[in-house]
């Protein structure tokens, strides 16, 4: 599936980032000198190896509305002039996307009128999905030290990391977290590695040798990338056996360690939160709709009661119109 196939290139993109000429071994360096990384962090290496580039959009502006947005005539009448430029373009469906406030109250019109907006598909922006679970993330979080962590470090200020947790700041937000999220990767590869060698738990040689060569190749062709996406998805090819043993490593590990259990979940949350980016700047719905559903649970459990209940809403819409266009 697409879902899996996301969560192997994350994987791949982090053992290519590794400067190391042994499978578990690093060589950390400074910033003043030591081991070049030839590889761009997770947005510029997701934006080299994915699979097609979107189709080119053109971009328009609707006609100026006189209103207010929150208003339900202004948004009547907005919903109105986009299914009139689709009959333009001989478009059967209108798909709307809106933020949350002006979602609920567009849903609601739609429910009033469903045969007057019957191939009208009402969406919820991805960047507001996104940057709320930010917020999400910073409130599971927020005494965890990660703050703390982003001052001390240099990242950010303390106005900035402040805000950023609390979902104030997207780009920054985004940021923070793949920082914090790479860093403790690279400590539980680490343990990982001690893991193997307590439990006397062996890889085959040649699958090293192999894993290694592939990983050298995408650091030398970083700036080629035909060569890149070719060596990379040899890669992610031979990664399932290995992300057996490394969630093997983390199911037990967990068990063992509440402090390791409570940071392997910001890794997988933080992962989640980049394959709903990707999903959304390559616009694949099954990896967005995926994505989203497993965002649902969070949305619940920190009382974002809106975005609970209405993204569940939108999720099923998806998958009805995209069963009717599969028809």
């Amino acid at each position: 599936s697409l879902c899996s196939t996301a969560i192997q290139m994350d994987f791949g993109w982090f053992l290519t980032r590794l400067c190391t000429h042994k499978l578990f071994r690093e060589h950390l360096h400074n910033r003043d000198g030591g081991v070049f990384q030839p590889l761009p962090s997770w947005s510029g290496f997701d934006a080299k190896i994915a699979s097609e580039s979107p189709p080119l959009t053109s971009v328009g502006y609707c006609p100026i509305i006189n209103g207010s947005p929150t208003e339900y005539n202004t948004v009547y009448t907005a919903m109105k002039n986009v299914q009139a430029m689709m009959d333009v373009l001989h478009q059967k469906h209108s798909v709307i996307t809106f933020d949350l406030a002006i979602y609920m109250k567009a849903k609601e019109i739609q429910w009033r009128r469903p045969e007057e907006f019957k191939n009208a598909v009402i969406r919820m922006g991805g960047f507001h999905i996104a940057l709320n679970f930010l917020s999400v993330i910073g409130k599971i979080f927020q005494d965890s030290g990660i703050e703390d962590l982003l001052i001390e470090s240099g990242v950010y200020g303390c106005h900035t990391a402040s805000m950023l947790l609390k979902g104030k700041s997207y780009n920054r937000g985004v940021r923070a977290h793949k920082l914090v999220l790479e860093a403790l990767l690279r400590l539980q590869w680490q343990a990982f590695g001690a893991w193997m060698e307590a439990e006397q738990v062996e890889l085959p040689t040649v699958y090293q040798q192999q894993c290694l060569s592939l990983i050298n190749c995408c650091q030398r062709e970083s700036n080629d990338v035909a060569s890149l996406k070719t060596s990379f998805g040899l890669l992610c090819n031979k990664l399932p056996q290995l992300q057996q043993i490394f969630a093997r490593f983390c199911a037990e590990a967990s068990q063992q360690s509440k402090l390791f259990h409570f940071w392997n979940m910001y890794i997988d949350i933080v992962l989640l939160l980049l394959r709903f980016i990707r999903a959304e700047r390559e616009g694949s719905w099954e990896l967005h709709l995926k994505a989203v559903a497993e965002m649902v649970p969070y949305f619940f459990a920190m009382d974002r009661i809106n975005y609970s209940r209405y993204v569940v809403g939108n999720r099923f819409i998806l998958i009805i119109f995209l069963s009717y266009l599969s028809d």
